[in-house]
C-alpha cells in the first residue's frame, strides 16, 4: 500500500495516540555516502563562511 521496497527507510510519528508509518520522503537520505570527502575536508568546509 505504500510502495515501500525490502530494505527501505521508514518514518514513524505518534499522533493523538494514532502511529502514522510514511515511506522516508527526505531526498537527502538516497544521497548518503554518494560524495566521499575526507573529515578534515568537511570540517574545513562546515566552519567556513561559504557554509552559510
Amino acid at each position: 500500500m505504500l510502495g515501500l521496497k525490502s530494505g527501505e527507510e521508514i518514518r514513524m510519528t505518534v499522533v493523538n495516540k494514532k502511529l502514522i508509518v510514511e515511506a522516508s520522503s527526505d531526498p537527502v537520505d538516497g544521497l548518503s555516502g554518494i560524495i566521499e570527502i575526507k573529515e578534515t575536508e568537511a570540517e574545513k568546509l562546515i566552519e567556513s563562511e561559504e557554509w552559510y
